[in-house]
């Protein structure tokens, strides 16, 4: 069984059942655990081929809606793929997730300003 860059593989309850990728991505988003997110997104980079880096990490964290998460994963340069982050804008518009769309929104459209100063709006 492949081991995901990680030391084990969690066994899902008794029925020794292993979890799939985007499982172990999921509970480590929302542990927050920033260094186990990182090598995954390295282990799904280099099994794809820099072709689509980190897709499942961000999806997964669109959908959960961590957006320090997805801030981190800005900065480390892991958003650059631009299809992958069109449907997780679309996946927040349809989960109403405001920030991660904001956020989303953003790094697609940088001209469209966002009012950020009026409060928590």
């Amino acid at each position: 069984r492949r081991n995901y860059g990680l030391r084990r593989m969690t066994l899902a309850s008794r029925r020794k059942r292993l979890k799939t990728f985007r499982q172990l991505v999921h509970e480590a988003v929302l542990k927050n655990n920033w260094p186990k997110i990182q090598r995954m997104i390295q282990f799904e980079s280099q099994e794809s081929k820099r072709c689509r880096k980190a897709i499942t990490t961000i999806s997964v964290a669109s959908e959960v809606g961590v957006v320090s998460i997805l801030r981190n994963m800005r900065r480390k340069g892991w958003m650059w793929h631009c299809s992958t982050n069109i449907e997780a804008f679309k996946t927040a518009i349809r989960l109403k997730n405001v920030p991660v769309a904001r956020f989303f929104l953003d790094i697609l459209h940088p001209e469209i300003p966002i009012a950020k100063k009026r409060g928590k709006a």
